[in-house]
């Protein structure tokens, strides 16, 4: 399967999530699933086929992919973990561990990444090294990609902007 094509496949496959159409989305990703595809995987972390898994299998699987994903480097893999450790959602709280994944992923130039990276680095927080003139070059970034996080959290770091 070529590059065009399995990007055109995850595509559908999220138009179709967006829609609510899971199971069309699912038969769209699914040989991809069966290679490890990180982009398949990561979306079919966000979803359930009704009536195939109870509520605590589907957390079970979906953390189980997020992580397989995150481990191959892809980025909105990485981060969505990273806010999974940070907010201990289906996963035991850890936000030295989510400060490690943000960094990760904003290395990645991941926008969102690079906000809460930057907002770590700014601070100082959880283990990460204070630098105000860096947290703030990688908020602004994130900004200048787009980015709405990071225009709020300009926004509440220096209010004149």
């Amino acid at each position: 399967m070529d590059k065009t094509h399995t990007e055109k496949l995850l595509h559908d496959a999220e138009m179709k999530m967006e829609n609510g159409q899971f199971k069309t989305a699912y038969e769209l990703i699914e040989p991809l699933l069966a290679k490890g595809n990180p982009a398949a995987l990561f979306l079919y972390s966000h979803f359930s086929l009704s009536g195939t898994e109870r509520e605590e299998e589907f957390e079970k699987r979906s953390i189980e992919m997020l992580k397989t994903a995150a481990e191959t480097g892809f980025a909105p893999a990485v981060y969505s973990l990273a806010v999974c450790y940070e907010l201990g959602d289906r996963i035991a709280m850890n936000k030295v561990r989510a400060a490690d994944l943000f960094k990760q992923a904003a290395e990645a130039r991941y926008a969102k990444a690079k906000v809460s990276h930057g907002l770590n680095t700014y601070y100082g927080s959880y283990g990460v090294s204070k630098d105000t003139v860096l947290g703030l070059e990688l908020i602004r970034e994130a900004a200048s990609e787009g980015c709405d996080e990071a225009s709020e959290a300009l926004r509440d770091l220096d209010p004149q902007q």
